[in-house]
């Protein structure tokens, strides 16, 4: 006797600052004495992954956050209850999920995804399909490998109708992290300067505070034919514009 197995895996355009949805319907039959993944055991796989593809492609790491864990589980559990499929499935996008379970987010980016095996999965076959097709897919892999998020939760939920499981992956940077530098114009003349290419002139005299989510580049265009100086501000970072003896202009740590 033959015996058939089908196999579903689908995954949606990751979700980052504007949410991309796709939608799909899934339902098959589950083999009878199939194995059994332990889902917190899923989750751990999917986080360690998650690390060691980070270090392997010189990313920073990604520190597990419990509100972003339980914004994760919450919707993993609501697309398994529910069946739809998409980043704005309950009708929110992921950064007014992760606000709604006390996370103030500068960033958030997401990955959901589904899989169905008739035969069941193992623990570490489940985490490695959501895995390797997360990582594999342009949008998806994106998000795995933004260098300015600092925070991750992951959440697995299955279906108790068709046995789908259904895994949700949040990326986080909080407010608390967001990059503030300033820069104050200590000559008599206003300067014109760009943060990742949005323009701001600054009168003379005047300082001006920045707070950015992602590691900013900032280049100070100066008057006349000096060419324009560019420097890369970390948290707390204070810059003074100045004239040198000859006239020139520069901008200087302090």
């Amino acid at each position: 006797m033959r015996v058939h197995t089908w196999l579903t895996l689908v995954f949606a355009m990751g979700w980052a600052l504007l949410p991309r949805a796709a939608s799909v319907q899934a339902a098959e039959t589950r083999t009878a004495g199939a194995p059994s993944p332990d889902l917190a055991d899923v989750v751990e796989h999917l986080i360690s992954r998650t690390h060691a593809f980070r270090q392997q492609e010189g990313r920073p790491p990604v520190a597990p956050n419990p509100q972003l864990t339980a914004a994760a589980q919450d919707f993993a559990t609501f697309m398994a209850r529910t069946g739809q499929f998409s980043h704005t499935a309950d009708g929110q996008t992921p950064e007014v999920r992760a606000k709604a379970h006390g996370y103030d987010p500068c960033l958030i980016a997401e990955n959901i995804a589904y899989q169905h095996h008739s035969g069941g999965f193992t623990t570490e076959a489940l985490a490695q399909g959501f895995f390797q097709g997360w990582q594999h897919s342009p949008s998806h892999r994106e998000n795995l490998l933004d260098p300015a998020v600092t925070e991750t939760g992951v959440g697995v939920a299955q279906s108790q109708q068709t046995g789908a499981y259904y895994a949700v992956q949040l990326f986080g940077r909080p407010m608390s992290q967001a990059i503030e530098f300033q820069i104050t114009n200590h000559t008599d003349t206003t300067i014109t300067y760009a943060v990742d290419g949005q323009v701001f002139p600054l009168p003379l005299r005047t300082t001006r505070t920045h707070q950015q989510c992602r590691p900013p580049e900032v280049t100070f265009q100066w008057p006349g034919m000096q060419e324009p100086t560019t420097v890369h501000p970390n948290q707390g970072d204070r810059y003074s514009i100045v004239r040198g003896d000859a006239g020139d202009f520069r901008v200087e740590p302090g």
